[in-house]
C-alpha cells in the first residue's frame, strides 16, 4: 500500500494498528499459537514496528506544528499567503 497524502498515511497506519490488535486478540484464543517461538518473534517485531510508527508520527506532528507556526508568523504569513502555502494537519 502506497500512501500519497498525510491523510492516506494516517489511514494506513490506523489500519495496520487495527490488524496488529486483531492478531494479538487471535493469539489469546489459541494458547498453542501464543507459545510458539515464531509467533513470539512476530509479536516483538510488530511491537517494534508500532514503536517506529509512533516515533515517526511524533516527528511528523512536530514538523507540521513548526511549519504552521512559521507560516503564521511575520513574514511567513505574507509569503505563505502569496505563494499558496496552506496549513498542514497533524496525524493525530
Amino acid at each position: 500500500m502506497e500512501a500519497r497524502s498525510s491523510t492516506q498515511r494516517v489511514a494506513a497506519e490506523n489500519a495496520l494498528s487495527e490488524a496488529v490488535s486483531r492478531i494479538f486478540a487471535l493469539a489469546e484464543a489459541y494458547p498453542e499459537l501464543k507459545a510458539s517461538e515464531t509467533f513470539v518473534d512476530l509479536q516483538q517485531q510488530l511491537g517494534q514496528l508500532e514503536d517506529k510508527i509512533a516515533a515517526a508520527r511524533r516527528f511528523f506532528n512536530n514538523a507540521a506544528a513548526e511549519y504552521n507556526s512559521a507560516r503564521e508568523a511575520i513574514p511567513g504569513v505574507f509569503l505563505a499567503h502569496l505563494m499558496g502555502f496552506g496549513p498542514r494537519p497533524s496525524s493525530n
